[in-house]
């Protein structure tokens, strides 16, 4: 995916398209201003979210991939959080209930290694987020402070140092297809 290719414009350039509702002012999210160009405008000084460089492009696979299903991503991060942290979703019965899907996901025969979090707060996005943005460190900031509006604002930041192998490759990859054909 290039820099100029036309799914990754609208990345940059529209952000009220993908962005939560906690990072749209209230004069927007109330409807006394409609006018998306503005939102985005909005969104793009407010956030202070830089440029792509022109001359960017990527030859991972597996990032053209979440590049392409960007707008799954809360889908994607909530599927490989649950799945990184289903031996503490057991203890809380009632995520897994709400969501079938997830606990669908979670029971797939994947080798991953659990590791254990120093925070007993479970939020399954939060985790997932960490995981994704562990797996692509060179990911450019532009790309980085988008992904991340995706989310709400102040989301507690779990820090995962996982590093890139092919399990790792191989849970986002299920995630997203799991995203892009069953949510």
């Amino acid at each position: 995916m290039r820099a100029d290719d036309s799914r990754m414009m609208a990345i940059l350039y529209d952000p009220a398209s993908y962005a939560h509702a906690s990072h749209v002012p209230d004069v927007f999210r109330e409807g006394e201003i409609v006018d998306a160009t503005l939102l985005n405008f909005w969104l793009i000084r407010q956030q202070k979210l830089e440029p792509l460089r022109v001359d960017w492009h990527s030859d991972d696979d597996t990032l053209s991939l979440l590049l392409s299903h960007w707008y799954k991503l809360p889908t994607v991060a909530h599927l490989t959080g649950g799945y990184l942290l289903r031996h503490e979703l057991t203890r809380h019965g009632a995520l897994l209930l709400s969501d079938p899907r997830l606990l669908a996901f979670i029971s797939l025969p994947m080798i991953q290694q659990p590791k254990p979090l120093a925070s007993h707060q479970v939020d399954t996005a939060s985790c997932g987020i960490s995981f994704i943005l562990s797996q692509f460190p060179g990911l450019p900031a532009a790309l980085r402070q988008r992904l991340l509006l995706h989310f709400p604002a102040g989301m507690p930041q779990v820090l995962r140092s996982d590093k890139k192998n092919m399990n790792n490759i191989n849970l986002l990859r299920m995630a997203l297809t799991y995203a892009y054909h069953y949510y």
